[in-house]
């Protein structure tokens, strides 16, 4: 365990800026999302750390994004008035590609909801969503100009500690596990003796020679049909069956002759109007043949920018025409800050990029299907991005 000499202070980079309000006070509350090499990279499931190609054509999904956070600190806004500050550091590489790069945005708005999420914790308040993303790359600064990021208290490993680590290797007894041989790869502990004593069979032989009776007097039935096999109401017990008439659709005229012979005895003649499997010579109808499987085809859509009154993005409006559908129940939409990827299993496939500037608001998105036009619209709000 490090001790308190290994505990030093960095500063960290400046990243960007989230400025939100407290729920219930509404006081101003500026999130200062930076980074610091000593933070580790984003890790995959086993707790490796991932390359910067990994992050360039993968992103962070099914990823663990390592993060620390800063105390709280009191600062004052552009008119003076006090506001509380939050620092959530992350590793270079994630909040380089949050400011610059093709999939900025979506680095950015991952990092949001992180940094959100981890300084609700730290200040105990819920925070209004979302976010207004400001122009300045830090607040709150310290020196001479007040931009400088605070000092940022972290335990660094020290080399005496490292060396330790490497000249000594774990063992049994200090690292609580077993040390494996390396030819064979279990300890002494877990072989086990062999016995040599001839073991005596479960089975006497000849007990058949010595049987009584005769297993299977009247011969063994296993491969002998059931009785009723072939016959398409077989599975009815065979009193039930006698007495059941099944009504034949193909025999055309026919069945209106069965119905009233029916409504008049209570009985239907052999051979009128019943399963060509009981008229005598006729053959079981050839089962149609299943459709040809249609592969999934990228459907027809629109994609309409709409701004506001001071002539900003406001919003995205998508509308796709899924013909062959008749329901939402299948469809699979992934809706994300960079992408949409939308699914509909053996029928429809789409994958588009949203317009280069736009900050999807994902968690205000709305889809609706209407299943007159067979159209699916999805209003993206985007995120303002002025101070």
């Amino acid at each position: 365990m490090p001790s308190t000499e290994n505990i030093e202070l960095v500063t960290p980079l400046r990243g960007f800026v989230l400025k939100c309000k407290e729920s219930k006070t509404q006081k101003k509350v500026f999130v200062n999302i930076v980074s610091c090499d000593l933070i580790r990279p984003p890790v995959d499931a086993a707790g490796n750390p991932v390359s910067q190609d990994h992050l360039d054509s993968r992103g962070l999904s099914n990823l663990r994004v390592p993060l620390d956070v800063n105390e709280p600190f009191q600062l004052k806004d552009s008119k003076g008035v006090s506001a509380v500050g939050v620092d959530v550091i992350f590793h270079p590489w994630v909040v380089e590609r949050a400011l610059v790069g093709r999939h900025a945005e979506y680095f950015k708005q991952t990092l949001c909801d992180l940094a959100l999420s981890w300084a609700e914790k730290t200040t105990s308040c819920t925070l209004i969503k979302p976010p207004r993303l400001l122009k300045g790359r830090y607040k709150g600064g310290v020196g001479p100009k007040k931009d400088q990021c605070r000092p940022f208290p972290i335990e660094v490993p020290s080399a005496a500690d490292d060396s330790e680590a490497v000249s000594q290797p774990p063992t049994s007894e200090s690292a609580g596990v077993k040390v494996l041989d390396e030819k064979e790869g279990f300890t002494s502990a877990d072989i086990k003796p062999v016995s040599t004593k001839k073991k005596t069979s479960v089975v006497k032989k000849g007990f058949f020679n010595d049987a009584k009776t005769l297993l299977y007097p009247n011969g063994s039935d296993e491969a002998t049909p059931p009785p009723g096999a072939g016959d398409p109401m077989g599975w009815l017990p065979p009193g039930l069956r006698s007495k059941v008439h099944v009504v034949d659709p193909a025999a055309g005229g026919n069945m209106d002759k069965a119905m009233q012979e029916y409504a008049a005895t209570g009985k239907v003649s052999k051979g009128q109007g019943v399963s060509p499997c009981e008229r005598p010579g006729a053959a079981l109808a050839e089962p149609a043949p299943a459709p040809a499987p249609v592969g999934e085809e990228k459907p027809k859509f629109s994609l309409e920018k709409v701004k506001n009154a001071s002539g900003s993005l406001d919003k995205i409006i998508l509308a796709v025409q899924l013909p062959r559908l008749s329901g939402m129940k299948d469809v699979d939409l992934d809706i994300s800050a960079l992408q949409l990827d939308l699914v509909a299993k053996g029928l429809y496939r789409l994958n588009i990029d949203w317009p280069a500037g736009a900050h999807i608001d994902v968690d205000s998105v709305k889809a609706q299907f209407s299943k007159k036009t067979k159209e699916l619209k999805i209003t993206a709000p985007v995120l303002p991005t002025e101070d």
